[in-house]
């Protein structure tokens, strides 16, 4: 089901995916060398946030913080 998905999103234009994970992070705080993936845990509501935020920007694909 996956690929007729992509197939009909990219058959429609341009696909935006989302921006810089990491950078986003370290804007809401995360720090200089610890690991983003521990966000995925430790504050999932940020991750969330994150996400939110690239789909309002207008992303089309969003990759997971993994």
């Amino acid at each position: 089901m996956f690929p007729k998905i992509l197939e009909q999103k990219l058959s429609d234009g341009p696909v935006f995916l989302d921006g810089a994970m990491g950078s986003l992070l370290m804007g809401m705080g995360l720090h200089s060398g610890q690991p983003p993936e521990e966000w995925t845990i430790k504050y999932p509501k940020r991750i969330g946030k994150a996400h939110q935020l690239y789909r309002e920007a207008g992303s089309d694909i969003l990759q997971t913080n993994t």
